[in-house]
């Protein structure tokens, strides 16, 4: 299917950084987008209601002045907002357009099976998706417990036990993890997070993707550009695909992070 690129898709090219990694500080876009509507708005004030004001007399607000600044302010306000964002999707498209084209190409795909492999290196493990067409996709995961701050030596003293004989790392089996998150105190307080993942597309998902869960779905669709032919963007979807998770999730020590109550109540 060929389409157009949305918005969603164009902001992750035009920053050409995968959606998971962009985090929620506040980049200069924003700030110039703000800056640039006031200055238009203070010189849209400036203009319709002092400059070619009909109702103000020698520079004296009347009644009908009044009634003239009601009537516009809301509208200046309007216009300034719709025109930098016009100005800022034009200047957008002219450094996407040349690159990546106009249009994308969608195509979806059924998953015949899925495969998990132990990670290497910084991942925990590795997603092999096969298709019914006789494709392969692999998603590398890298994941992260989550643990309330009261619960820190009552949570690392349960994983010590796992601990091998001069082994400087923990390494426990997945479900076992699973397990010891499921009983009390933990349950509840204690999360498994996916902390990053990675694609064979170059943008990896246009989704903004929290659990490995959404990676075990029935079907996927491959978003390219029409122009170039490059795989952006690969999203999920159709009902959940049933499949044990073995792995070993090595050095449990480094994948804890820690945090307050209060933090989650903000």
């Amino acid at each position: 299917m060929t389409r157009k690129f949305t918005e969603v898709e164009k902001n992750i090219l035009y920053k050409n950084i995968p959606l998971q990694k962009q985090g929620h500080a506040v980049g200069w876009e924003p700030v110039l987008f703000i800056i640039l509507t006031i200055l238009l708005f203070v010189l849209g004030i400036k203009i319709i209601l002092f400059d070619y004001n009909p109702f103000l007399d020698d520079e004296k607000e009347t009644l009908g002045s009044f009634l003239y600044f009601m009537a516009t302010f809301i509208p200046i306000g309007g216009v300034s907002f719709v025109s930098v964002a016009v100005l800022f999707m034009l200047v957008k498209n002219m450094i996407l357009y040349p690159r990546y084209g106009k249009y994308a190409e969608e195509k979806s795909f059924d998953v015949a099976d899925i495969e998990i492999i132990q990670g290497k290196g910084s991942e925990d493990f590795i997603i092999r998706i096969f298709n019914t067409a006789g494709g392969k996709t692999e998603i590398k995961i890298d994941l992260k417990i989550d643990v309330e701050s009261s619960l820190k030596d009552n949570f690392l003293k349960t994983i010590e036990k796992y601990r091998a004989k001069d082994s400087e790392n923990i390494n426990i089996p997945f479900m076992k993890v699973l397990r010891i998150l499921e009983t009390k105190p933990f349950s509840g307080m204690i999360h498994l997070r996916l902390s990053d993942f990675s694609t064979d597309t170059k943008l990896d998902s246009s989704q903004l993707i929290y659990s490995y869960d959404v990676f075990f779905r029935t079907k996927y669709n491959v978003i390219s550009s029409l122009k170039t032919r490059e795989p952006l963007f690969m999203n999920f979807y159709g009902d959940n695909f049933e499949k044990e998770i073995n792995f070993t999730m090595n050095d449990v020590e480094r994948k804890i992070t820690y945090y307050f109550v209060e933090d989650y109540l903000l």
